[in-house]
């Protein structure tokens, strides 16, 4: 079975359909938590916020575009045919950003499980390996100098 075979309209819908659930569903518990809970810190109420608009912006520009190109596809609208494997590589790009929301909504529940703290690691720092030597000044030209 190719990839063609398996990329169709239907699969595409509900690809939209899922993803834009499960935003609205974190929205909406996000909300929820803002409003219910009184102790949420005022830099991590931003952080809420972001990851709020980012969803709803997400869903309002993206989510609707990708629907038009869907529809385009099926009803083999617009100025240039829209094919399944276009649908996938737009897709491909959407879902950077889908991961991206989700991954903000996974780092707040992991803010809200540890009483509203961050972790905060100290910034890692490059150590060079015994042997290796590090240059900071050299020229772009004569690298062999260096």
């Amino acid at each position: 079975m190719g990839v063609e075979s398996e990329l169709n309209i239907a699969h595409f819908r509900r690809l939209l359909e899922q993803e834009a659930q499960v935003l609205t569903d974190n929205c909406l518990k996000w909300r929820n938590i803002m409003n219910s809970t009184s102790d949420i810190p005022e830099d991590i109420e931003g952080d809420v916020m972001v990851a709020i608009g980012q969803a709803e912006l997400l869903m309002k520009e993206r989510f609707s575009q990708f629907a038009g190109l869907i529809d385009d596809c099926e009803f083999k609208r617009g100025e240039k045919e829209v094919t399944c494997l276009d649908l996938q590589g737009f897709w491909d790009i959407i879902y950077f950003q889908v991961e991206d929301v989700i991954r903000r909504f996974v780092n707040l529940e992991k803010v809200k499980s540890n009483g509203w703290k961050e972790d905060k690691l100290p910034p890692q720092t490059l150590t060079p390996k015994a042997g290796i030597l590090l240059y900071t000044n050299c020229p772009l030209k004569g690298r062999q100098n260096c």
